[in-house]
């Protein structure tokens, strides 16, 4: 995830990476974010690619796009509800004026 922020920077894109206070309890990390209930009412309209685990052990941890209003899993293209998952991260994509990509 952490990755992913430069490479969207060079292609126009800044991209704000949010852990939320379940992400970070997961990974045993003793730091406060964002409950995951709060971070679905803040990502309205806008786009974001969301990270969750499964609850099918098959496929564990797993990413989601969103678009503002609906969650898509590339994988099989099915929508998903958010209210049945708990997100664990995000990254929060807002285009970048083209004359701030150009310089």
């Amino acid at each position: 995830m952490f990755g992913i922020a430069y490479s969207l920077f060079q292609l126009g894109w800044c991209a704000a990476i949010i852990v939320t206070d379940e992400g970070f309890k997961e990974a045993g990390i003793n730091r406060p974010g964002p409950k995951s209930s709060q971070l679905k009412l803040e990502l309205k309209g806008k786009l974001a690619a969301i990270g969750y685990t499964d609850k099918d052990p098959t496929v564990g941890d797993h990413s989601l796009a969103w678009d503002g209003t609906t969650a898509l899993d590339c994988s099989n293209g099915e929508a998903v509800d958010l209210a049945q998952i708990e997100i664990l991260s995000a990254v929060v994509l807002t285009r970048l004026s083209q004359s701030v990509h150009e310089t």
